[in-house]
């Protein structure tokens, strides 16, 4: 059985990308510094990321030091509170969200379980398409 049992999508806005891949670092101490570098845009300039999100299986050691690392930076214990699907209100306050996502493990209470599609709708947001 596989230690990285719980799996989040992670959105941090533009503003503090830094701040949140220093704090990955601090958990992936291998590549941790590049964990958000996916752009995300708002469909009216999509040209221009507004946040970056990152798909990140932990384990629930890492879960607890990347939102204490998280903290550590300035952002709120509001901000870093699971996204709960069923009634979920965007607040535009928010520097950072955090959604969990469906899982491979069996046996897991996925009522709460967000899709990227629906992250990205419930946000207004879209990937930014990037040239190699």
């Amino acid at each position: 059985m596989t230690k990285y049992t719980i799996r989040f999508l992670i959105v941090v806005r533009a503003t503090v990308v830094s701040n949140g891949n220093s704090a990955a670092k601090l958990v992936d101490v291998i590549g941790g510094e590049f964990t958000f570098t996916v752009p995300l845009a708002r469909p009216a300039n999509p040209n221009t990321p507004v946040a970056y999100w990152c798909n990140w299986a932990m384990t629930k050691a890492e879960v607890k030091d990347l939102r204490n690392f998280l903290l550590a930076r300035g952002f709120t214990a509001d901000e870093l509170k699971e996204a709960i699907k069923v009634g979920y209100v965007v607040d535009p306050s928010k520097r950072a969200v955090i959604f969990r996502t469906d899982s491979w493990l069996p046996n897991q209470d996925l009522t709460n379980a967000w899709s990227p599609e629906e992250v990205l709708q419930v946000l207004n947001l879209q990937t930014i398409e990037t040239k190699i």
